[in-house]
């Protein structure tokens, strides 16, 4: 199959890194409004160089095109290349409002292409071995979910903070949690499902005032989802942890950690079972961190292996007409939490 690519910032890296380790996957174009970056990552990566989309979608006719632009492109690049003919992996949001998304998919379907948003952490392997936990019954029955992403973004030299460049996001109603609520909503959704009421509180922090503090309550079938983001708090974290009838699962999904709380056994007091637990959380501790490093030394992903299971397993899934790693039904739902979330955003 060939690819490309639109879009050389931070993310495409991670990308174009994957593709090359691909079989059968050919990097066919990339494509920056930046002569030079366009230029720059193409010579890296082996391909042809392109400032104009149409251009590059006219010259390659790609079997897949990687949308890795800021946000509010997403939704005029993901349809010019389903009109191209070719499938889409885009970056989180797939467009910038619910409607916009759905005329997306619609879209998609009317081409017989797939579109597949950039849930990563969705894949990252310890959400991935916590849901497989679930999926086998080690868990239990799902209760309870919390995701939580606290960051420092308005720190001195942060992009957030460049008044000569805005970052889009800041023109967006929920200001800068747009960057990052579709992956609370996204993990909230693998474990719950579909929502149900949702009731969102607001802060606004920031230099002027910019949205920055979120906590939401979701209601699903079986179970409830807690999402909280912080732009002003330190040191950096983002934690997801599942509750469940058997067992309870927290991931540092930073700091690639998971640790597994089992209830104390049979006949042995509460302390005991707690240190047993403690205990296992520093060998888990410890072995996360000798195996971050070795990552590190090794050039591996890292904190960007859910993105290249994902993309791994897109192009498994068009090479063998197989079901997408991320559905249209996934991106209508999360999506859906995502407006109703937002929805309670302060104007």
């Amino acid at each position: 199959m060939k690819a490309a690519l639109v879009g050389t910032g931070r993310v495409a890296a991670q990308h174009l890194a994957c593709l090359s380790a691909l079989p059968g996957v050919t990097l066919g174009g990339v494509c920056d409004l930046s002569p030079g970056a366009a230029a720059a990552a193409a010579e890296r990566y082996g391909a042809p160089a392109f400032t104009d989309v149409g251009a590059m979608l006219g010259s390659v006719r790609p079997d897949v095109v990687h949308i890795t632009t800021p946000a509010p492109t997403h939704f005029a690049l993901a349809r010019a290349a389903l009109e191209g003919g070719a499938h889409v992996l885009v970056e989180k949001p797939a467009a910038e409002s619910h409607e916009d998304v759905t005329a997306l998919l619609e879209l998609a379907q009317a081409c017989g292409r797939i579109v597949v948003e950039d849930y990563n952490y969705v894949w990252d392997p310890a959400v991935v071995e916590i849901r497989d936990r679930v999926a086998d019954g080690t868990l239990g029955d799902v209760r309870h979910v919390e995701v939580s992403i606290a960051l420092d973004l308005f720190a001195a030299g942060s992009r957030y903070r460049d008044r000569d460049s805005p970052h889009p996001a800041l023109a967006h109603p929920a200001g800068v949690v747009s960057e990052f609520v579709t992956h609370l909503a996204s993990l909230a959704h693998v474990f719950i499902g579909p929502h149900g009421a949702v009731e969102s509180v607001w802060r606004r922090t920031g230099p002027d005032g910019e949205i920055g503090e979120l906590r939401a309550l979701v209601q699903g079938a079986h179970a409830t989802a807690a999402l909280s983001f912080s732009a002003t708090s330190r040191p950096d974290g983002f934690t997801l942890r599942v509750a469940g009838t058997r067992m309870r699962a927290s991931a540092r999904l930073f700091d690639r950690r998971l640790t597994l709380t089992r209830p104390p056994r049979h006949g042995l007091p509460r302390p005991i079972g707690s240190l047993a637990n403690d205990l296992a959380e520093g060998v888990a501790a410890a072995r996360s961190g000798f195996a971050a490093f070795y990552e590190k030394l090794a050039g591996r992903p890292g904190s960007y292996a859910g993105l290249w299971a994902l993309v791994e397993r897109t192009y498994d899934a068009l090479a063998h007409g197989t079901p997408p790693p991320v559905s249209h039904a996934d991106i209508a739902e999360v999506n859906a939490l995502v407006a109703a979330v937002v929805g309670g955003a302060p104007r």
